[in-house]
């Protein structure tokens, strides 16, 4: 992706978003915490940048990344990552969703966002032989315990 389609998707994103003052996310979801984790610019950079994928953009029929889901994500990083939260990994869906992923020693935690209120939560710790999945579509909290857990890495 060229700086100016990167610049333009940014541009985009700013003008066609709500304030930031209203959340995307349910009220009982929304915490007052704003992350201080170093590589929170560069994934938020990341995130808008697939607002520029078109339709078929993996040549399967994907529809584009909606907007509401990729300023969830963004919302759910700053609400639940730590300064030491590792770098997630971040990638969009085919149904316009987003995938927050990390994959950090024995701790895999992967979330998928396809709207606002409704996320899919998959945690796994291999060391302690704990697998649970989650179909959150209120009460976010329990990612600020699953992420907390990943932090303590």
């Amino acid at each position: 992706m060229t700086s100016s389609t990167l610049e333009h998707s940014q541009s985009q994103f700013l003008s066609e978003s709500e304030s930031w003052s209203t959340s995307t996310l349910p009220e009982s979801a929304r915490l007052v915490r704003d992350s201080s984790a170093h590589w929170l610019s560069e994934v938020v950079a990341e995130l808008v940048a697939f607002l520029s994928l078109k339709p078929n953009w993996d040549s399967y029929e994907a529809i584009p990344v909606r907007i509401e889901n990729v300023k969830t994500a963004i919302e759910l990083l700053f609400n639940f990552s730590a300064a030491s939260t590792p770098r997630p990994s971040v990638v969009p869906t085919n149904l316009g969703g987003v995938q927050i992923e990390w994959h950090q020693k024995a701790i895999d935690l992967e979330i998928e966002i396809h709207s606002p209120v409704a996320i899919d939560v998959c945690f796994e710790d291999l060391e302690k032989g704990v697998e649970r999945e989650y179909e959150l579509r209120s009460d976010l909290h329990i990612l600020e315990d699953l992420v907390s857990k990943l932090s303590q890495q």
